[in-house]
């Protein structure tokens, strides 16, 4: 099992804020271009109202991770989010906002398979998740500062500590592409998005 813990991201400006790029798959694409598969992002929000990009191609996901976001496709009915509660939207789809936030991104090529979720764990209460071949896992962090401890089929391979930002990668590695199960352990109450891509 191949685990990679990111901490450093690539911010940019936009006209609403600034957006933090989390994580991008494959390695080499460019967002610009949307020749991505998946992205992983977390913008702030720094105007009353934002126009949303147009992402024709893609399904989204967005939550605020803190402040206030109400999402309208037609700017009447407006849906006010709860803190890390997922929304999930067609990227063609003409979308406004209002309110100031931090919020996380998902975003996936339309025709593939994935999905992303949000959970509170507390000390002795595990998140499992299966890894096969040719699928990438992801757990992203924020605001948490816990310890974890990551198992693959009951063995602990790995203690890491999670700074303010982080994410987890995990994907099977070439020796071994069997099935893996992972086992996510912390040693405090931490709150988790997560999710899988199948990237074939």
């Amino acid at each position: 099992m191949k685990i990679q813990k990111i901490t450093e991201f690539k911010t940019s400006e936009w006209a609403g804020g600034s957006t933090t790029e989390l994580f991008i798959y494959p390695p080499n694409s460019d967002y610009l271009d949307r020749n991505f598969l998946f992205r992983l992002s977390s913008a702030t929000v720094e105007t009353d109202k934002s126009v949303f990009s147009d992402l024709s191609g893609y399904k989204r996901y967005i939550a605020p991770l803190e402040g206030r976001l109400n999402i309208s496709h037609d700017e009447k009915n407006f849906k006010s989010l709860a803190i890390n509660e997922l929304y999930t939207f067609d990227g063609a789809i003409k979308t406004v906002s209002t309110g100031k936030c931090r919020d996380f991104n998902f975003m996936l090529k339309d025709g593939h398979k994935g999905f992303a979720n949000y959970t509170n764990l507390i000390p002795l209460e595990d998140l499992v998740l299966e890894c096969e071949e040719k699928e990438i896992v992801w757990l992203f962090s924020y605001k948490n500062k816990p310890t974890i401890q990551v198992s693959v089929k009951d063995k602990i391979v790995d203690t890491l500590n999670l700074t303010q930002m982080s994410l987890l990668v995990f994907s099977p590695d070439k020796e071994n592409r069997s099935s893996n199960l992972i086992q996510i352990s912390p040693n405090q109450s931490v709150s988790l998005f997560y999710g899988k891509v199948i990237i074939d």
